[in-house]
């Protein structure tokens, strides 16, 4: 089958609104029309989310039917149409230029994985492993959004992918590392760091370590550090707290260093995102 390739420049001059300056990402949402019949691949990724009614997709030459809450991801290389769909579908579509997808892998110590690409089915992630991004999308849909707040819910659509590739059908987490994590939620473990996450695991540090780079592909200092960086994001738009503060309870090693790593991940430093006021919640 013919397909034709779309590139994300030429698609995004054609964007009204803010879209234009928001040059590396594109949220569109279709409501009441037909999506597309013509068969295609881009050169950016691409999650398209049901947000009500269902369509059939037709992905790498397989069909595949998509509900309410499902979330399909879309690589460069992946080519897909649209068959049918019922008249009430309502869906967007999260579009992001490569380098944006690039640095996100980078800073959970990845290359783009192979697991991002289609194998024999599509990477299909459904509530409830993505019940913050569904209430995001659902609330923003006819929203101007910023660049941070793009940067942050490609995060967390990176990090699911991430964990439902890496652990995989067959390849369960043992249920002692998943309730550990759990534990890691909790303010007083996420201060305590790495020895939190060793005590509350049972295991010795390098079985832990072995571990966690197999189902999670990340060392514990990473895990660490990321489970930091999200609670800190949530302080700072959901509490009065002080940056400083926030960092120290967090255990940070110093607030420059919390403040460099949070704007490398985000985009935006702290106290830029305070001064925002805490517009929504992921």
């Amino acid at each position: 089958m013919d397909k034709v390739i779309y590139k994300f420049d030429t698609i995004n001059s054609l964007q009204i609104g803010n879209n234009v300056k928001q040059n590396h990402f594109i949220f569109q949402t279709a409501e009441n029309r037909r999506l597309t019949s013509v068969y295609h691949s881009h050169d950016f990724y691409e999650f398209v989310i049901v947000l009500r009614g269902m369509c059939l997709a037709f992905i790498n030459g397989e069909e595949y039917r998509l509900e309410r809450d499902d979330i399909v991801f879309m690589s460069p290389k992946d080519s897909h149409s649209f068959l049918k769909q019922s008249e009430d579908l309502k869906i967007s579509s999260f579009s992001v230029k490569a380098c944006e997808v690039e640095d996100i892998c980078e800073y959970n110590g990845k290359t783009i994985p192979e697991c991002f690409d289609f194998k024999q089915h599509p990477l299909i992630f459904s509530e409830p492993q993505v019940q913050k991004i569904l209430s995001f999308v659902h609330n923003n849909v006819n929203n101007d959004l910023l660049v941070y707040e793009y940067k942050f819910l490609l995060s967390y659509l990176i990090k699911t992918l991430i964990e439902k590739s890496e652990v995989g059908d067959g390849n369960e987490c043992p249920a002692v590392i998943i309730n550990a994590l759990k534990e890691m939620k909790k303010r007083e473990n996420l201060k305590k760091g790495v020895s939190a996450f060793v005590a509350e695991s049972g295991y010795s540090r390098p079985q832990l370590l072995r571990l966690v780079k197999k189902y999670l592909n990340m060392t514990l200092y990473e895990y660490v550090s990321e489970q930091r960086l999200e609670t800190a994001y949530n302080d700072l738009i959901l509490t009065s707290l002080r940056p400083e503060d926030i960092a120290e309870e967090l255990g940070f090693k110093s607030f420059s260093h919390f403040s460099q790593k949070f704007k490398k991940v985000y985009g935006i430093t702290p106290a830029e995102l305070r001064k925002q006021n805490g517009a929504w919640t992921i």
